[in-house]
């Protein structure tokens, strides 16, 4: 925030606040922001500076208005050679600008980059030899980079290592004995595993290739391509479009002002290693047959790189067509056209382009076969959401996976039969009330113990066999008949009261003594 909204420079010492992009004077050369360039600060203000906008000593000294009179440094140019901007990896600079009567070890290649010297009375920027070291494979960031200053074969050999805290610092030189500026490790580096692969474009790493900058070519886009539509300077390997078939075979556009480009356009061959799409056109107006005279024309929807757009015309590539939509591709090359929004049309009575606000495009596949109830107009925005009044009956087709994401509330219409594969194990969170609906039927698996608390009420349905621990107290309901088995032997406690039932025979064994 503080480089978009802040100051450019200290207001009392007249510092830079952000010296890798914002210099102080004239005499403050070096390079370029991202070290590719050596750089030079230049004067671009045009009048006279706002005082609020007078950022250095010299009051008079800025930059264009359009970065507030911030001043920063450009490229250096050489008048005999207007396309050479003394790009680090621009090798013809080692016969346009070399610079090795200063440092015998500079120059121009592939992995050069520019570092800052500091002589105590001038600064400027020198092309040397990187190498990016200690790269993090988790953060894709690297550590340092180790710089050869000089290579030994006419000064003393030296490299100089600049870690990720040494950014915009400066370390002394023990060949030159002058000051070098640390460059910042991201802008040089980058986060890809071959920052110094491609001239003029950027490793990527998923592609496992260069991806060149418009106007190159190659495997490692030193090739210059002054073609206008030229497949070479696109990627040679195909990238998988993100557009899933579940969208549909095509696209359909609806509702354009210019209604000879409305229709279904069916997927056709790539271009430029992005789908196309062919329209069949149907001539209905006489206006439509003096755009198109031959009624057999087709109308192509394809991408074109170069200008980052979708477009709509006779042929695939033509400079000249009837409609198109500006959409930026990601670094992973997917792009989907129903999101591009804001197409314009050529006007043939205004003689001019204008926005067709209610052209709509999306993703679609025709039917060949009328429907039994069609609608009296067609839909103008299908919806991508399912349907919130589902089908009665289950998909034959189902699912093998389960959801990712079920439902939080169980459902208010459960089965009605128990299911055939029951979980082995029990619930983690049972209920801690009993049913208010036990079962009829008692457990065919019960507890193998007994329960330790028994009840304190007697059943009402004693057991069929006695117990094996009789009672200790007499009943108090004798028997009434006398036993059918009684005892051989007298008792020896007589009854005390005669018999009411004496014997009618005398005993025949009599005592020998009278009774009293």
């Amino acid at each position: 925030c503080d480089f978009v909204y802040g100051d450019c420079t200290n207001r009392v010492s007249k510092t830079s606040n952000f010296g890798q992009f914002w210099c102080e004077s004239v005499q403050d050369d070096g390079c370029s922001f991202d070290g590719s360039t050596i750089a030079e600060c230049v004067h671009l203000a045009q009048g006279n500076i706002p005082p609020e906008f007078q950022w250095y000593s010299d009051s008079s000294f800025g930059g264009p208005s359009a970065t507030d009179y911030c001043a920063f440094r450009n490229p250096k140019t050489n008048p005999n050679y207007p396309d050479f901007e003394k790009l680090c990896w621009d090798t013809r600079g080692n016969s346009i600008a070399s610079t090795t009567m200063d440092y015998p070890s500079s120059g121009y290649g592939i992995n050069s980059r520019c570092i800052e010297i500091n002589d105590g009375t001038f600064q400027n920027g020198y092309c040397f030899q990187f190498e990016c070291i200690n790269y993090n494979i988790f953060s894709k960031e690297y550590g340092g980079v180790r710089i050869t200053l000089s290579d030994g074969a006419i000064d003393g050999a030296e490299t100089m290592i600049c870690l990720r805290r040494d950014s915009n610092k400066y370390k002394e030189s023990n060949t030159y004995g002058q000051s070098v500026k640390c460059p910042n490790i991201d802008s040089v580096c980058g986060h890809s595993t071959k920052p110094f692969a491609c001239y003029f474009g950027n490793w990527n790493d998923n592609l496992n290739k260069c991806v060149c900058s418009i106007g190159y070519h190659g495997t490692d886009c030193s090739v210059i391509d002054d073609k206008r539509f030229a497949t070479e300077a696109t990627l040679s390997q195909i990238i998988p479009n993100s557009v899933s078939p579940q969208y549909g075979t095509g696209i359909c556009i609806r509702n354009s002002i210019f209604s000879i480009i409305n229709g279904y356009y069916e997927l056709s061959t790539e271009y430029e290693g992005l789908p196309s799409y062919q329209h069949n056109i149907e001539i209905k107006h006489k206006s439509d047959a003096r755009n198109f005279p031959n009624p057999n024309s087709n109308l192509y929807l394809y991408f074109i790189r170069y200008f980052s757009q979708w477009s709509i015309g006779v042929n695939k590539g033509d400079s000249s067509v009837y409609a198109y939509c500006l959409q930026s591709v990601s670094p992973t090359q997917v792009i989907d056209i129903q999101y591009c929004r804001q197409w314009a049309v050529w006007d043939n009575t205004q003689s001019q382009w204008i926005y067709d606000t209610g052209l709509s495009v999306y993703h679609c596949t025709p039917t060949y076969a009328p429907s039994s109830n069609p609608t009296t107009d067609p839909t103008l925005e299908p919806t991508f959401m399912p349907t919130t009044n589902p089908t009665m009956e289950p998909t034959f087709n189902p699912t093998l996976e389960p959801t990712t994401e079920p439902t939080k509330n169980p459902t208010t219409d459960p089965t009605a039969d128990p299911t055939k594969d029951p979980t082995s194990d029990p619930t983690s969170d049972p209920t801690f009330e009993p049913t208010s609906e036990p079962t009829t039927e008692p457990t065919s698996m019960p507890t193998t113990d007994p329960t330790g608390d028994p009840t304190f009420d007697p059943t009402n349905e004693p057991t069929t066999d006695p117990s094996k621990d009789p009672t200790i107290d007499p009943t108090v309901d004798p028997t009434v008949d006398p036993t059918s088995d009684p005892t051989f032997d007298p008792t020896s406690e007589p009854t005390m009261d005669p018999s009411n039932d004496p014997t009618i025979d005398p005993t025949l064994d009599p005592t020998g003594d009278p009774t009293f």
